[in-house]
């Protein structure tokens, strides 16, 4: 008795044939893809640097405005435009001013220094010796 050969099964040769064509159809879909998804990426990135470009320069014209708010005399500024440059000089700055300090700048007692020499920081407080004195 002889053993008929038996056939390979159809669904292993039709899923390597789906398999195929898959990777073709992928293949195909990616080459044409690059040359689309590669401009859009770096439009977007492009995009992004150049609004973080305008906020930073925004966010220094203000800050500019401020420290010239904080450069008058008290007598010279709204008390609430004073409040205002204080707090956007404390949000903007990487070390935040002491609680001491930004109630002096807010109430006048202190003034920014100007370049023209017009600022009274010596009437702060010497805080640099009080934390030597603490450490």
């Amino acid at each position: 008795m002889a053993t008929p050969a038996t056939p390979p099964p159809i669904q292993e040769t039709s899923r390597a044939g789906w398999l195929d064509v898959t990777e073709r159809i992928v293949k195909m879909v990616s080459l044409a893809a690059i040359p689309v998804v590669i401009p859009i990426a770096l439009a977007i990135y492009s995009a992004r640097v150049q609004q973080n470009s305008q906020r930073e320069t925004i966010d220094r014209d203000y800050v500019q405005l401020a420290a010239s708010v904080l450069e008058q005399k008290k007598t010279d500024v709204d008390p609430g435009l004073r409040d205002w440059a204080v707090d956007l000089l404390d949000q903007h700055s990487p070390t935040k001013f002491q609680p001491e300090v930004v109630a002096a700048l807010k109430s006048g007692a202190v003034s920014l220094p100007s370049d023209r020499g017009g600022g009274n920081l010596s009437q702060l407080p010497n805080y640099r010796n009080q934390r030597c004195a603490k450490s």
